[in-house]
């Protein structure tokens, strides 16, 4: 499952606390919970001067890398 968002860091943290999974060890004690496989979150950053949107980044923050095609229309 791929999450995209905005810049916002509380995407991140959300998504890292809900979809995690424990990684037996073989030891005793309670396993590290780690990202469940599959999930990732790409983040679509809008720059803006005076108001009119000049640039989008696009960042991959978890998972693997998977990039969306972005596409920007300019009026005028």
């Amino acid at each position: 499952m791929i999450w995209i968002s905005d810049g916002r860091p509380v995407y991140r943290r959300a998504v890292r606390q809900v979809y995690r999974d424990a990684q037996p060890t073989g030891k005793r004690g309670r396993p590290p919970l780690v990202l469940t496989p599959g999930v990732g979150l790409t983040q679509a950053v809008k720059r803006r001067h005076q108001g009119r949107m000049v640039r989008v980044e696009v960042r991959q923050v978890l998972g693997r890398r998977w990039i969306a095609p972005i596409r920007c229309m300019r009026n005028g």
